[in-house]
């Protein structure tokens, strides 16, 4: 009962730090869009920068998911980008010159795209029982999201920008609290059989499962990225303000949480193979739908999808990822593709769609990110049966 209690407890500690970690991170995350389009960027000029941000995520993931599992640890290390996050933020909402504030925008890139690989590492290398209750840990997260994103959307267009200066800074105070009280994680030790080296992350890397897994994410994050991106611009072009944007992501944060409560169950039920194929399904029809919404209601709407697209698409990644990595690089296993997912695939989208946007429209490059969702569709079709249906088939001749 005393170990239940335990556990219980390391649980509830891990839910607050998703919760303020989800809070913290909207205040800039969820606004970068409509605030690089008030200081008067195109949607080229915004996808750039966008990619600047995740190409310098990329480095940030591959390098603090590869320290970790060197140091042992992830609370040293996310505490200290926490600290640095709060200081880039205040500095790009403080400083008046453009010039100055695009140039912070790749250290910002690069501490919140690690944060976020670092997190979910944290849950799933914490305890056995805890990666199998990684939804109901991650429901918390999408709780703060909902719940910041709808009250900053608000104070923006009552009070400004400069308003998320203080936001941001009480928040990260919450946030360091609540993280000095998570334990930080057991990793194994430098023994011959353990030890970390680039070699090792080679050997991961010419994995057939774990490039497969990979690809797909990649294809479905890249049309996730042109989705978050264009929405935020969408609802302003059609008539919508901060508020509307701020309720656009409230509903998607909401909506996430009752697949994320599920999500155990659900694996029970479903291989996670399988649930990828469900979720990309989905995302194609999404896309569709997006591209060719002409209402704020209706674009706001849209983020209910967000149950079966992002939810299915975070859990699936971080299941069939952990799977297929080895005890000694699960961290680096982790960041790696989640660096190659979504880090590459915002600098591809970014820059691309943005492109695209200019020229061909908005619409049309949501219908292309949604034939990349058929691609990824038909790959998840491939990986249930070469890794799954074959398996199972030899197993029983083997009997």
């Amino acid at each position: 009962m005393k170990g239940d209690g335990e556990m219980k407890g390391k649980i509830r500690n891990l839910q607050k730090m998703y919760f303020f970690f989800e809070a913290v991170l909207v205040v800039f995350a969820g606004f970068t869009v409509p605030y690089l389009k008030k200081l008067g960027l195109s949607n080229s000029q915004v996808g750039f920068y966008m990619s600047i941000m995740m190409l310098s995520g990329i480095l940030g993931q591959f390098i603090t998911g590869y320290i970790c599992d060197l140091k042992k640890t992830i609370k040293k290390v996310f505490l200290i980008l926490t600290l640095m996050l709060s200081i880039g933020v205040s500095l790009i909402y403080r400083i008046e010159v453009v010039e100055i504030k695009l140039m912070i925008l790749p250290i910002i890139g690069f501490i919140q795209s690690s944060m976020m690989s670092l997190i979910d590492s944290w849950v799933l290398e914490s305890h056995e029982s805890i990666r199998k209750n990684y939804g109901l840990v991650r429901a918390f997260g999408s709780l703060g999201w909902g719940l910041s994103a709808i009250i900053i959307g608000r104070c923006i267009d009552q009070f400004g920008w400069e308003i998320l200066i203080t936001i941001h800074l009480i928040l990260s105070i919450l946030f360091i609290w609540v993280i000095m009280k998570v334990d930080d994680v057991n990793k194994v030790t430098n023994t011959d059989e353990h030890k970390v080296s680039l070699k090792h992350v080679k050997i991961m890397l010419s994995n057939g499962r774990y490039v497969t897994v990979v690809a797909i994410f990649l294809l479905l994050f890249m049309a996730m990225q042109a989705f978050s991106m264009f929405v935020p611009i969408l609802i302003e072009e059609y008539g919508g303000g901060k508020s509307d944007i701020g309720l656009f992501f409230m509903i998607a944060a909401f909506s996430e949480i009752p697949m994320f409560l599920y999500s155990k169950k659900l694996l029970k039920k479903l291989r996670a193979s399988q649930l990828l194929i469900i979720c990309c399904f989905i995302f194609i029809i999404k896309m569709l739908i997006t591209a060719f919404t002409r209402q704020v209601n209706m674009l706001v709407a849209i983020g209910l999808f967000q149950m079966f697209t992002y939810t299915l698409a975070t859990f699936t990644a971080k299941q069939l990822i952990d799977d297929v990595s080895p005890e000694s690089l699960k961290t680096s296993a982790q960041t790696i593709a989640m660096g190659i997912y979504l880090g590459i695939s915002g600098f591809i989208t970014y820059n691309l769609s943005g492109t695209l946007a200019d020229y061909l429209g908005i619409q049309n490059t949501l219908i292309i990110q949604g034939v990349l969702c058929l691609a990824a569709f038909l790959m998840s079709i491939y990986y249930n049966r070469r890794f799954y249906v074959e398996k199972s088939i030899n197993n029983k001749s083997a009997i």
